[in-house]
């Protein structure tokens, strides 16, 4: 029993002992198996690879080849191509600059805006809304659990002085101490300040190279800010220019040692707060606790009311800003779309036009066994390579271009300067829309090229039916709908810019330049500052060519705007009328030397002096507002707080900008009593006014070396106000005029592919005893044929897309009707020039040539 039990167990061991051996077995050979497959497996992978690179190498060799082959057509079709990439290209260049491309500093991803939303007084700079700097203080101390760094700037304007050099004029910023630190920035030269009062100044790298020739030696030496002095401690980092794209800075101070109080004027001393967050802080946390502490904090002004306050990232453009500046972006970006498709729809018309004269290659190839989509390949590479070269040359366009702005561009308003420089992010837009574009366009052509009928094109050279033609048809009528929707939208622009500066504004701004001077931060009282322009009119009348020179507190139609609440003081059958109206504080010569005229009564004079009853002049929607069919001379209304006369009336007139279309009611106080530091001279003068604003210069540096001014002709000044209107029209203008040229270009290739594709017609035509006119009248019928079908569409596709300008437009609608009737014809006439070569041409055959091959 004993023996059999012994030899069941050895039986049981020696089968585990097998089926473990067996097992392991199986799992080698499994292992051996996965391996082998594994192996293979990648072996296929790279050949497929390797194949894939050695066929995409040959293509691109052949495709060389053929464009080396045909150089007239690779030049034509670059040169298309670049100018619709590069179009697309400048304008996302400009979306780059605004609204992608990060701040030049140290992870711009951290750092955000703190913005305050106030009922009552409130102060605004570039879309961001500032607050005292007492309240930044309470922000700052209240936040450190959310911020690493709490810092605020004010951009203001010095009058800068540097050793015997006369003082100039710069855009600044008074910035808190900690506002580099903050912002993770290291200087080129020298140091930054650390403290809220240290009396030291930071250069811009562009003012450190224009002003000091870049001398590394002027660290450590002194500047007369507003005639007080500072120690240059350092130059901030090439390219930082601030925080904003929207202004440039030349230079920052910190808040304490130029204390915003020496900047006299209502709410001088606000600041713009931003913050670098925390490591782990959300953008939701961070709003919280900011929110909280706005609601903890008393506003300090008893006429304010803080309802919160919001965190928002900080962008080269602030986002209430950068809306504005995205639709206008926007609408150029798709002009220049436009422009790409009509450059595109015209190579592919050349595309299909150069496979018919390769019919007889594709269908040898096509006989002796190569398959249609390996045609389709070869022919996608070959389109696809001559986009991307159209994309390089797009790129070269688009850094001419770049250049040319910084050279010639308009003046931008704080001295922003934008860099259109293309950049990697640009370089790869280029490209993808190169790559986008040329597969797009090239695709109809390369499957139309590889469907050609193998025996009639081997047998005779021809290919049935008409096709291609039709094709090319249909991107020439495509090219001229989007070249009139161009045409269009180019002309809104130019009428509106014309309305805009045939407006009358109701008043001269030819011949006058207009110099703008603030001695309050050169510690000037009202005595001393009532002297100062006293002295600087009588010096600037007495010199050679001038007829007139006035000051007024404001520069009309420069955009700006004052305005305080005004109510009649004599009380009426419903008591007293109150509005609230836009003023100017002038002396008696300024509507001489603006021309302004009067419908009544007399202008200030200079017996309107302090201590005298005060006098105003009105205009007469003033007039119409408060006394209602009634003259307003003699009346007397209540403002600042006393009670003034009314001795005049001027006509209605345009006062911020040119552009507005409501007349909002005016008034002109007299400067003598009412004192302002920050005046403006205006000066009228036939002498040019280089020499005049030269001249201004000289008087007032002989009165204060430590006064700047900031001098330009007033028609400048008015031009800048009109910058978007003046750019949408130069910009949209020159897309059109490509536009219009490509599908001239367009329609002219189509109707000579006809021509030379019926020469032995119109030869058999004029043998039988055809006139020439009638094979002229023949071409022209088909080329008006598609000027007709493509103006057509276009017009109904610009009356459908041309209300994204009404918020552009000044003194014209959408559908302006001359624009939807010139800009047709314009383009119809050049389309109907190119339609008449290749017409003209035809009447010139020769029908023994072209009979010949029969």
């Amino acid at each position: 029993m004993e023996a059999e039990q012994r030899f069941h167990l050895e039986l049981e061991a020696m089968q585990q002992r097998q089926a473990g051996v067996e097992a392991d077995d199986a799992e080698l050979t499994a292992r051996r198996t996965y391996g082998s497959v594994m192996y293979y497996g990648e072996e296929v992978r790279r050949m497929t690879v390797l194949r894939f690179i050695d066929a995409l190498t040959q293509d691109l060799r052949y495709a060389l080849r053929t464009l080396h082959r045909n150089p007239g057509f690779a030049l034509v079709s670059v040169l298309t191509l670049a100018l619709g990439i590069g179009a697309t290209t400048a304008v996302f260049s400009m979306v780059n600059t605004l609204l992608l491309r990060p701040l030049p500093v140290s992870h711009p991803e951290q750092l955000v805006l703190v913005n305050e939303q106030r009922v009552g007084a409130a102060s605004w700079w570039l879309g961001q809304e500032q607050v005292p700097y007492d309240r930044f203080l309470a922000y700052r101390e209240g936040t450190r659990e959310i911020f690493s760094g709490l810092s605020a700037q004010r951009q203001v304007s010095f009058s800068l002085r540097f050793g015997n050099e006369p003082a100039t004029a710069v855009t600044g910023a008074i910035v808190s101490g900690n506002y580099f630190d903050v912002l993770g920035l290291r200087p080129a030269v020298g140091r930054f300040f650390s403290a809220d009062d240290e009396p030291a100044v930071v250069l811009s790298h562009r003012l450190w190279q224009s002003r000091f020739s870049g001398d590394r030696g002027v660290v450590g030496q002194t500047i007369y800010l507003n005639s007080r002095p500072y120690v240059i401690a350092g130059v901030a980092p090439g390219g930082f220019r601030g925080t904003t794209a929207l202004a440039t800075h030349e230079l920052w101070v910190p808040a304490r040692s130029a204390p915003l109080g020496e900047h006299a004027g209502f709410m001088r001393d606000w600041v713009a707060p931003f913050g670098r967050l925390r490591p782990g802080v959300s953008l939701e946390h961070a709003a919280a606790v900011v929110n909280a502490v706005a609601m903890r904090v008393p506003p300090g002004e008893p006429q304010s009311r803080v309802r919160g306050a919001r965190v928002e990232p900080m962008t080269p453009v602030p986002a209430r800003a950068g809306r504005s500046i995205a639709r206008d972006l926007e609408m150029f970006l798709t002009a220049a779309i436009l422009v790409l498709l009509i450059a595109g729809a015209n190579v592919a018309g050349m595309l299909l036009a150069r496979a018919s004269a390769r019919r007889r290659e594709i269908a040898v190839r096509l006989a002796i066994g190569a398959g249609r989509w390996r045609l389709v390949r070869q022919l996608l590479t070959e389109s696809v390579l001559l986009f991307l070269l159209g994309g390089a040359g797009g790129v070269l366009l688009t850094l001419w271009l770049s250049r040319i702005f910084a050279a010639w561009g308009p003046a931008l308003p704080d001295g922003a300067v934008l860099d259109l420089t293309p950049d990697l992010r640009v370089l790869g837009f280029a490209l993808a829309l190169a790559a986008v574009t040329g597969m797009l366009f090239a695709l109809v052509p390369a499957v139309r090229a590889s469907s050609a009928e193998v025996a009639p094109t081997l047998k005779d050279g021809a290919e049935r039916g008409s096709g291609r033609t039709r094709g090319r048809s249909v991107f020439v009528s495509a090219q001229l709908a989007l070249a009139v929707v161009l045409l269009v939208a180019a002309g809104l622009c130019v009428r509106t810019l014309r309305s805009a500066l045939a407006v009358d504004p109701g008043l001269d701004p030819d011949d006058v330049v207009v110099a703008a001077i603030d001695l309050a931060p050169n510690g000037y009282d009202e005595v001393r500052g009532r002297a100062f322009y006293r002295s600087l009119l009588e010096r600037v009348r007495a010199l050679p060519g001038v007829e007139s020179a006035g000051i007024a507190q404001l520069v009309l139609l420069s955009g700006m705007s004052d305005g305080n609440d005004i109510e009649s003081a004599e009380v009426g059958p419903s008591g007293r009328t109150r509005t609230n109206a836009w003023y100017d504080v002038v002396d008696p010569d300024f509507f001489r030397t603006l021309r302004i005229p009067l419908v009544a009564g007399r202008a200030l004079t200079d017996a309107d002096v302090a201590g005298h009853a005060p006098v105003i002049v009105v205009n007469q929607e003033l007039a119409r507002q408060l006394w209602p069919g009634e003259s307003p001379l003699g009346k007397h209304v209540r403002t600042f707080g006393r009670d003034w006369e009314v001795v005049g009336m001027t006509r209605d007139g345009k006062y911020a900008n040119v552009t507005d279309n409501a007349v909002p009611p005016f008034m002109f106080l007299s400067f003598a009593q009412r004192y302002s530091a920050s005046m403006t001279l205006h000066v009228r003068s036939r002498l040019p006014a280089s020499q005049v604003i030269h001249e201004i210069r000289a008087q007032v540096r002989a009165l204060d070396p430590n006064v700047a001014v900031g001098a330009e002709p007033l028609t400048d000044v008015i031009g800048t106000t009109l910058l978007q209107q003046r750019f949408a029209a130069w910009l949209i203008g020159v897309f059109g005029l490509v536009g219009m040229l490509l599908a001239a270009i367009g329609i002219y290739g189509v109707l000579a592919y006809y021509v030379a594709q019926r020469t032995r017609e119109f030869g058999i035509r004029l043998a039988l005893g055809a006139r020439g006119g009638d094979v002229l009248r023949l071409v022209m019928r088909r080329g008006a044929l598609l000027i007709a079908i493509g103006t057509a569409v276009g017009l109904g596709a610009a009356a459908a897309t041309t209300r994204v300008l009404r918020g552009l437009l000044y003194g014209i609608g959408p559908l302006d009707p001359v624009t939807f009737v010139v800009a047709p014809l314009v383009l119809v006439a050049v389309a109907l020039v190119a339609c008449w070569l290749p017409a003209r041409r035809a009447t010139r055959t020769d029908p023994i040539i072209a009979l010949r091959a029969e």
